[in-house]
């Protein structure tokens, strides 16, 4: 079926994921309700705001405190491109300078640095107004090399803490060009000191500890470090403490305590770390935008106190979880009763394409309107269909659903094996028959040469009167068609044989005759009434063959004659005997005729069997 045709319908698909949403929907809010009666008892924040939201807000509020320096970096590097800034003007860059640095009260500094190295630079005083400033050329090849590099970059650049006059800074360096030439650097420099008061304050509002890691060994930002205590361990090649000498006794085991992964798509880690008599719990994030190493936000507080949030929002999970076992267990009971009957439709479809009728049962009726309706539908169609297979060749059908139009069913002309059976004397057996018994006979007999015609692959044409007319070789190629056709013969023989007898028709005979030649197969008949059958003189030769049987009776029960050219073809397989030549009616030429004997047994020939 084309897409066009599916646009407007519905799949099942769907369906079953709106209810499925709609179900999850249901357990999600509930788990909110049970979620909000938790904060309702006194709880103020469940343990998923203290771990999750916490950090999220620790990172959007670190990131909020170092932006300022990246903002004022892109804005004189915008000056700078549009020509709004000559950094070759000092006054106009200075003034621009301080403004920028008083609209950023975080940074302590910003420095410009001209192709020919020499440097302007606006620092915080202690007052916090940039009030000082500095032109100087300093010559060190270490800061010469530094800014080559920084002028290769695309991007600003955080550079690794740096410490100079007692204090230590995270700077960040970006290029500045205009009209793609160079025309300086320019760096922004956030003293630590500032940025573990920020810390602190975070940490304070949360009652919890906050911090940040540089590295794995050293502390970039601490409530201790916002004092002068521990400026006197800093040394001009360690800008920033270990955390041995930091001296924070939580923060010093951390390094050897194994994290446990908490909400692994959150991104960040929990530990549990015991110091002294107290257990506390820590949690901690990666960060690697600011440079090679990276950083790692956290936050450590008592377990004592987080212990209740803890357990309250692990039976919220299991609830929640729960809920949602039901959910999904729900939509697949639902999803199953739904897809039941179209799994049958589907099965039974398939079975259609096979003509396999026999082997599907009616199906059932549903409790969906638009289900139910489609399988009386399809029963009512399944009648019609076994109706129809008795009256069409189940081979031609299934060409034609196989191949998928009437074009397989064309005429055309081949060679193929004709052959014709008749009851011996059924007029007189007829007369003495009642018309009930007659036709009960001709039923029973039908369906015997019927069955050896299917199991040989041959096609059922038609009957006539107590005749019966099939070939072989069409619709499907078959190069065996004349051994096909002596096998089905031969299997009538037997079939009769074991026949159990009916004193209403004791001693049934009957005469077959087959006959291989040229033919015309395929549709005739009018538009509205085609048949699939064969015509030309090979089939009204065959049947003056059969009128000859009667002529040539053996007195067997099972008279077979095959024409000249039917034994040449399977004399091989087959023991033939020859009768003679005889004319028949409508042929100048005699007709030479055989006698189908047994099969031939697999050491009297090589050939492959019919």
């Amino acid at each position: 079926m084309s897409t066009d045709k599916n646009r407007h319908v519905v799949k099942i698909t769907v369906l079953l994921m709106s209810v499925f949403g709609g179900l999850t929907a249901l357990s999600v809010g509930l788990v909110l309700l049970i979620s909000a009666y938790t904060s309702l008892t006194g709880t103020r924040e469940l343990m998923r705001s203290r771990a999750m939201l916490t950090i999220d807000a620790l990172e959007r509020s670190i990131e909020q405190h170092l932006n300022p320096a990246l903002s004022l970096i892109r804005h004189i590097s915008l000056l700078v491109e549009a020509g709004k800034l000559d950094l070759t003007d000092k006054p106009s860059l200075i003034s621009t300078l301080n403004g920028s640095l008083s609209a950023a009260p975080q940074i302590d500094g910003v420095i410009v640095w001209s192709p020919s190295m020499s440097q302007i630079r606006v620092s915080r005083t202690t007052g916090g107004m940039p009030v000082t400033f500095s032109d100087f050329n300093p010559q060190d090849d270490g800061t010469e090399a530094f800014l080559k590099t920084i002028r290769m970059q695309a991007k600003p650049v955080w550079n690794d803490p740096y410490r100079v006059e007692g204090n230590t800074y995270l700077l960040v360096f970006a290029p500045l060009f205009r009209d793609g030439e160079f025309q300086g650097t320019i760096g922004a420099g956030i003293s630590i000191q500032e940025l573990s008061s920020y810390v602190d304050m975070l940490g304070k509002g949360l009652n919890l500890t906050a911090f940040i890691l540089f590295g794995d060994n050293h502390i970039l930002a601490h409530p201790v470090l916002q004092g002068t205590k521990k400026r006197r361990l800093y040394g001009d090649k360690t800008p920033l403490l270990t955390l041995a000498q930091l001296g924070d006794p939580v923060l010093l085991k951390l390094k050897g305590t194994t994290p446990r992964q908490l909400l692994k798509k959150y991104n960040f880690n929990s530990y549990r770390i015991q110091s002294g008599n107290s257990t506390y719990l820590a949690l901690l994030r990666s960060l690697e935008a600011y440079g090679k190493t990276p950083w790692r936000i956290g936050i450590y507080g008592h377990q004592a106190a987080l212990t209740a949030e803890i357990a309250r929002l692990r039976v919220s999970i299991a609830i929640g979880a729960l809920l949602l076992v039901i959910a999904v267990l729900t939509a697949i009971i639902m999803a199953r009763r739904i897809a039941a009957p179209i799994r049958e439709i589907a099965s039974a479809a398939e079975k259609i394409g096979k003509l396999e009728l026999a082997a599907i049962a009616p199906l059932k009726p549903s409790r969906i309107t638009e289900l139910n309706n489609q399988s009386h539908a399809f029963n009512q169609m399944l009648e019609g269909l076994k109706s129809f297979q008795t009256y069409v060749p189940q081979r031609l059908v299934k060409r034609l659903i196989s191949e998928g139009s009437v074009d397989g069913a064309a005429s055309r002309e081949a060679e193929l094996t004709v052959m014709f059976t008749d009851i011996v004397g059924f007029t007189a057996l007829s007369e003495r028959l009642s018309p009930a018994d007659t036709a009960a006979m001709l039923n029973t007999h039908f369906e015997l040469i019927n069955g050896c015609i299917e199991e040989s692959g041959g096609t059922l044409d038609k009957y006539i009167g107590d005749a019966v007319m099939a070939f072989w070789g069409a619709p499907e190629r078959q190069d065996d068609h004349a051994c096909r056709a002596a096998r089905a013969a031969l299997c009538i023989a037997r079939a009769l044989e074991k026949q159990p007898p009916d004193p209403r028709w004791p001693d049934l005979r009957i005469k077959i005759a087959i006959h291989t030649g040229p033919l015309i197969v395929g549709n005739i008949g009018a538009k509205s009434r085609m048949n699939y059958t064969i015509i030309g003189d090979t089939v009204n030769t065959c049947a003056r063959i059969e009128k000859l049987c009667g002529q040539l009776d053996n007195g067997a029960g099972v008279n077979i004659l095959l024409s000249g050219e039917t034994a040449n073809l399977v004399k091989d397989a087959y023991e033939v005997s020859r009768v003679g030549e005889f004319f028949v009616k409508g042929r100048s030429q005699p007709v030479n005729l055989w006698r189908l004997g047994t099969r031939r047994s697999a050491d009297q020939t090589a050939a492959p069997a019919g």
